[in-house]
């Protein structure tokens, strides 16, 4: 009658796996005693926000309402994915994380006007992440991908950060999707071709990366095949070509990934930052679980 289902309250168990949600139980523990003076240890929270936490993805996968509000969200489909390593129990595994959103056309903009541009917002996202490979992993994008209501097709623009298995499984999962190599991956490749090239922090490398950049957001590949040609018109060494091996050899396998000037124009994203901060945010948090002192492997 007045709602209990075990041993924490609806409300304390709500505060329980807030106050858990970035830091180790034993310090959740802490912190609802010290702000609620509700004494609860830490291994009751762990049991009672760990099942919590199974019900909500019970509900995710199974409950209809679940995905109206992303089905509802105005907005163009963005799919991006990442993944990071995470030292666990079985030694360092790769955490691999995907992010469905929607995000509204913004202004149309030009090269210049891609750093200082406002980007509209997404209406809605969802992200997934797991500990597996990515032969496993990649299967439930597609049925993720069904529950939100995305189909397939150049209407979905898939974003990432260069991995060839990023582009294998978007080839499988989302056939004909517009794939596009997050931008800052890509220009810190030309970054480092003008350092090689002039000397970190020098006037001539500054100058010249603004010239790549520039080449880059432009003219995509081409632009990028005009800008070293430049630089190897000015003296063809063994030196100036080992400098600028690793941007040509890298962007060569994304030659229909850098159409950024058409992506500005059409008032869409371009970077892949949405799941780096995700992933940098799940990085974090588990490796918070581990109490100081301890040996860095996480306590739960």
């Amino acid at each position: 009658m007045l709602g209990l289902d075990g041993y924490l309250s609806p409300r304390v168990l709500r505060l329980a796996c807030r106050l858990a949600s970035d830091r180790s139980f034993e310090i959740a523990s802490q912190r609802l005693a010290g702000c609620c003076n509700i004494v609860v240890s830490d291994e009751t929270l762990r049991r009672h926000v760990t099942s919590e936490g199974t019900a909500v993805a019970n509900w995710l996968r199974t409950a209809p309402q679940a995905m109206e509000p992303f089905q509802a969200a105005a907005g163009e489909v963005e799919v991006q994915v990442d993944a990071g390593k995470m030292n666990t129990t079985l030694g360092w595994r790769d955490l691999k994380v995907i992010g469905f959103a929607k995000r509204p056309l913004g202004d149309s903009a030009t090269s210049a006007e891609w750093v200082s541009r406002k980007l509209p917002s997404t209406t809605a996202r969802v992200i997934l992440a797991d500990i597996e490979e990515i032969e496993t992993f990649r299967y439930d994008w597609r049925t993720w991908a069904d529950r939100l209501g995305i189909g397939s097709g150049p209407a979905i623009s898939v974003l990432g950060d260069g991995a060839e298995w990023i582009w294998n499984a978007a080839d499988a999962q989302f056939p004909q999707c517009r794939q596009v190599l997050d931008v800052y991956h890509a220009l810190e490749y030309v970054s480092d071709a003008a350092k090689a090239l002039y000397g970190e922090g020098s006037a001539e490398a500054q100058a010249r990366y603004a010239a790549g950049e520039n080449e880059l957001l432009v003219g995509g590949w081409p632009g990028i095949c005009r800008w070293v040609a430049e630089e190897l018109a000015c003296e063809n060494t063994d030196a100036r070509q080992k400098a600028v091996a690793p941007l040509v050899n890298y962007l060569s396998k994304h030659v229909g990934r850098v159409d950024y000037r058409g992506r500005l124009a059409e008032g869409r994203s371009i970077g892949s930052g949405m799941i780096e901060g995700s992933i940098k945010t799940l990085g974090l948090r588990m490796k918070r679980v581990a109490p100081a002192g301890s040996n860095g492997m996480p306590k739960r």
